[in-house]
């Protein structure tokens, strides 16, 4: 009765029912009579494995697949109660804010080894002279119920650099499993493009973003935040050498991508002992950003943005000024304008493009890319559509008239109106009785200049009429002229 009481409060909270001593031996002998796996069949894995390529490769590492049959006659199994293997295993998940949890990944455990679930299957990366596991890779078959013939990985954890082995392995076999329907392979990205080295893996293997297989919880992938992906194995091009391929060359790249970002394009950032970790820290803004479009395009407004992701959104210039205005920076008053508001929602995405664009391009310098020209710099550089400003300007010296442009006409009605100050009494400059006439009552000399003229200029005999030119004012007919209106 203890024991059982036990059993349910583990069940309780959310984690996998542990098992007593007598019943976790009474499995493991269940399992060992298991001559075969649903998905991963052992002559397909051994197949795969003794590939010429794939062979000198596991042999040099000293590596082996091993299958959840096999596995339970090895030597692993047998050194640890079912909670420590979950304890050992379980760090290859890794540790951090993008590590799986822990209960998440223990339940995966128990489904797909001590649960005997026909719907899951599990296959091991072991050390040939230790049979330390050093990853594993958990497949679901109706994982979205939408598709109930498709295979999805459920889990996937390894040592760094190795979960592309199982990734491979996982789709060889469904492409090579004549028990396997539909030759198809779904997953979601935790964290979205913030999992970089998931992101850049599942690429390279041939998965793309799907949103098709967004839908409610229970139904299919349903969490804004990760990002659904699939991948069609249905192709001619997928043979035993193309998997391969995938999984050992460090060169290969897949063509047919499906990337909005073009962060795929781009490749991984340098080495910190290259560049000093500048490149990485470029791609680390640069792919919050691109999660925050996405969010923004895909949901809308109305979700809650993980902290760093709500960081920069609040900081935006546009989101202060329009957004913001007179009311705290935060999340629900975010939401409750942009509901009230909808058509601001465009221009904020327009300025955080503009943002993710302006980061990839330093992104590129950092890694002595070609960065092609910007829309703005292309323009710059096109010649400007000259104005004839002759009967609106005034006309200026033969050696110093320059053509103005559109541009600058632009720039220069923009300006402040001139103004000049009033002299008074205490900033007059005393002079004689004889008080010297204005220049309103002046006459002309040549000895005496006009305020206006600072230098003499040649008598011409034809000699253009002077208008003057209020920036600040402009008849209707004068801008019209100009190109303004």
């Amino acid at each position: 009765m203890e024991e059982e009481e036990r059993e349910r409060e583990r069940d309780e909270s959310g984690g996998p029912k542990l098992l007593t001593q007598n019943s976790y031996t009474r499995r493991i002998s269940e399992l060992r009579k298991k001559t075969n796996n649903p998905l991963f069949k052992n002559e397909l894995i051994r197949e795969l494995s003794e590939s010429s390529d794939m062979k000198r490769f596991l042999d040099s590492k000293g590596l082996i697949f091993e299958t959840l049959s096999n596995f339970t006659h090895g030597g692993f199994i047998n050194k640890y109660t079912q909670n420590e293997l979950y304890e050992r295993i379980g760090p290859l998940c890794g540790s951090g804010p993008l590590a799986v949890g822990k209960r998440y990944r223990a339940n995966a455990l128990d489904d797909a080894i001590f649960s005997m679930n026909s719907k899951f299957d599990i296959l091991f990366l072991q050390n040939k002279s230790d049979d330390n596991v050093l990853g594993f890779v958990i497949a679901e078959l109706g994982e979205c119920a939408r598709e109930p013939n498709v295979y999805a990985v459920n889990l996937i954890c390894s040592q760094s650099g190795l979960g592309k082995l199982l990734l491979g392995a996982c789709l060889y076999c469904i492409k090579f499993n004549d028990n396997v329907s539909d030759k198809k392979c779904i997953l979601e990205l935790a964290h979205a493009y913030k999992n970089t080295a998931g992101f850049f893996m599942y690429t390279k293997l041939g998965f793309n973003l799907d949103d098709s297989l967004i839908g409610k919880e229970g139904e299919c992938f349903f969490d804004y935040l990760h990002i659904p992906m699939s991948v069609m194995l249905n192709d001619d091009k997928f043979t035993q050498q193309y998997f391969v391929d995938m999984m050992l060359r460090s060169d290969f790249k897949q063509a047919d991508v499906n990337d909005p970002t073009g962060i795929y394009e781009l490749g991984l950032p340098k080495k910190e002992s290259e560049d000093g970790g500048k490149s990485s820290a470029l791609q680390t803004e640069m792919v919050k950003l691109a999660n925050i479009v996405r969010k923004i395009k895909v949901f809308g407004t109305s979700i809650e943005f993980p902290q760093d992701e709500w960081e920069i959104i609040k900081e935006l210039p546009f989101a202060k000024k329009r957004i913001f205005i007179n009311k705290p920076r935060s999340q629900p008053n975010f939401s409750k304008k942009l509901t009230a508001k909808p058509e601001l929602a465009e221009p904020l995405l327009d300025e955080v493009v503009r943002e993710f664009d302006k980061l990839k391009r330093h992104y590129m310098r950092s890694k002595g890319m070609d960065v092609p020209p910007t829309p703005t710099a292309q323009l710059e550089i096109m010649p400007e559509e000259e104005l004839n400003l002759d009967e609106t300007v005034s006309a200026a010296p033969a050696e110093t008239r320059k053509k103005t442009t559109q541009k600058e006409l632009i720039t220069m009605s923009m300006l402040p109106r001139r103004t000049t100050r009033k002299t008074t009494s205490k900033h007059r400059t005393p002079t004689s009785k004889h008080r010297t006439p204005t220049s309103k009552h002046r006459t002309p000399s040549k000895k005496t200049p006009t305020p206006t003229s600072k230098r003499r200029r040649t008598p011409s005999k034809h000699r253009t009429p002077t208008r003057t030119y209020n920036t600040r004012k402009r008849t209707q007919a004068q801008a019209t002229h100009a190109g303004l209106d």
